[in-house]
């Protein structure tokens, strides 16, 4: 009877396959690692600030624009890297001396941009230096931490087109007698143009 078994299962081959192989070490095909990419893009921005009360001016809208280099590994994230300027021309409220207020940023930052299709957003760490300046000659510079966040449509994949929020913390005696924390948010749209080379 197990030799009408065997023969059976033999002839209708109802044995296990044996497993496959493994491949070696000698057998796999290995890929190159993907080397990093450097992108440059350019981002213009518009953004209407609120500044503290404390600082004594005038919410308005300041224009700015950010050099970004960015390392791509080809995902969908990437490192970026930014310097920068953003301005605004504003006046002193009424709690302080009549007059226009200069108030200028320059600013560096290093972030992430993740990227889908049609898609992007960026969050990033701004530092630099705040200078404020009166046309009373009252003049004050003072170092400042952002948190920036972006998103924005690609109608191209060399163009996005957005909107940029920022949160900033300054510490300044600016029209005052002594120095105060103070915090600004400002929001507006934003454009950027990449380049690969």
């Amino acid at each position: 009877m197990g030799t009408l078994l065997i023969l059976m299962v033999q002839a209708f081959d109802l044995g296990l396959t044996p497993e496959p192989e493994l491949p070696t070490i000698e057998n796999l095909e290995w890929m190159p690692p993907h080397g990093v990419e450097e992108r440059i893009s350019v981002e213009a921005f518009a953004v209407f600030t609120r500044f503290d009360p404390r600082i004594r001016v005038d919410d308005d809208w300041g224009v700015g624009a950010d050099l970004k280099v960015g390392l791509d590994w080809g995902t969908a994230s990437s490192l970026g890297f930014r310097v920068g300027y953003a301005g605004w021309n504003t006046q002193n409220d009424s709690n302080a001396p009549p007059g226009g207020t200069r108030i200028r940023q320059y600013r560096f930052g290093v972030g992430g941009d993740f990227t889908g299709r049609h898609i992007e957003f960026g969050i990033y760490a701004n530092a630099g230096l705040y200078h404020f300046h009166t046309t009373n000659v009252e003049n004050d510079t003072k170092f400042f931490f952002e948190i920036e966040a972006s998103v924005g449509a690609k109608p191209l994949p060399f163009l996005k087109l957005g909107i940029v929020g920022m949160v900033t913390w300054t510490s300044s005696d600016f029209n005052r007698g002594s120095s105060h924390l103070f915090t600004q948010h400002s929001i507006g749209p934003a454009i950027e143009l990449k380049f690969e080379f």
